[in-house]
């Protein structure tokens, strides 16, 4: 004979689903897009575990089951909270799925602005003639990128010594930028930043930050200028490179292959330099700052780096 469940069971049922829907407009209503979707997860399947347990005992109950039939209906009433906490997890994961990636992407970009604020920081405190603002501030923002912290620390001294080759090479080549020129040209950038498709991304990861897009670019002017520099001599290269006759019969890769043996060149000869000496010391400091996790003001200068 096949088995019926009783009106209790399915009321019991019911309700389960009813209490489900109520808990879930009742988080969503309290957190919106701050849930927390493991431990609502978690709740729900909870939630489907008592309530077709209840419903088990009610049918154990109401239609008097015999001893040899109970395991029967617990199997039954155990699928259907097996079926129904699937369907919950399935839901729930591939909602975590995306928002872990958006909160990734948006804590990464918020503490990659704080670091650019950190970077100035230290740049007022430790003067001008400091690595450790550059050091310690690209090696946590390789480090957001996922590499190690030795990846990390690789990386970010192979740079430095490219950006300071490179601005060493465009000083002797009489590609100077002045302050002035330094504070226009960051000016523009922060007015072709309000067009960036991402902008309003910048906003809120710069608020979260505690600081401002504008802030973020002005107070780090020392960093910007020898990006600009080193700009000025990548199109002073290119332009030489264009007036070559053959210029004709170039493809545009070869420019980056160009480029590529300009830099080796220019990092080959900056490394036989007295600056480059002494850049290789403080280098090695902020290096052993960074590992021993040193962040004191006072310590990192009387490290000398």
């Amino acid at each position: 004979m096949k088995h019926k469940s009783s009106k209790w069971t399915i009321f019991i049922e019911a309700l389960t689903g009813v209490m489900l829907i109520i808990y879930q407009i009742y988080v969503c209503g309290r957190t919106a897009a701050q849930l927390d979707i493991i431990s609502f997860m978690m709740r729900c399947v909870f939630i489907v575990i008592v309530g077709f347990a209840a419903a088990a005992l009610c049918e154990c109950i109401v239609n008097k089951t015999q001893i040899e039939s109970i395991s029967k209906v617990i199997i039954r009433e155990a699928i259907k909270a097996a079926v129904l906490a699937i369907v919950i997890v399935g839901i729930c994961s591939v909602i975590y799925g995306k928002t872990q990636g958006e909160e990734k992407a948006d804590d990464k970009l918020t503490a990659f602005m704080a670091l650019e604020m950190e970077r100035a920081r230290l740049r007022s405190e430790l003067g001008p003639d400091s690595v450790y603002p550059e050091f310690y501030s690209g090696v946590e923002q390789e480090k957001l990128t996922g590499k190690t912290e030795l990846a990390a620390i690789r990386d970010t001294e192979n740079e430095i010594v490219e950006q300071e080759a490179l601005c060493w090479c465009a000083v002797n080549n009489g590609l100077r930028v002045t302050d002035e020129e330094t504070q226009q040209r960051m000016k523009q950038a922060i007015a072709e930043t309000k067009t960036a498709d991402n902008y309003a991304e910048l906003v809120e990861a710069c608020k979260t930050a505690g600081t401002t897009i504008e802030a973020a670019i002005l107070d780090n002017k020392d960093f910007y200028k020898k990006i600009y520099m080193r700009a000025d001599l990548c199109d002073a290269q290119y332009e030489a490179f264009t007036e070559d006759q053959s210029i004709a019969e170039k493809e545009s890769e070869d420019w980056e292959v160009y480029w590529d043996a300009f830099v080796k060149e220019t990092i080959a000869a900056y490394k036989e330099t007295e600056e480059f000496a002494a850049l290789a010391q403080k280098i090695t400091k902020s290096k052993a700052l960074i590992r021993k996790g040193i962040t004191d003001k006072d310590e990192i200068k009387a490290a000398k780096q």
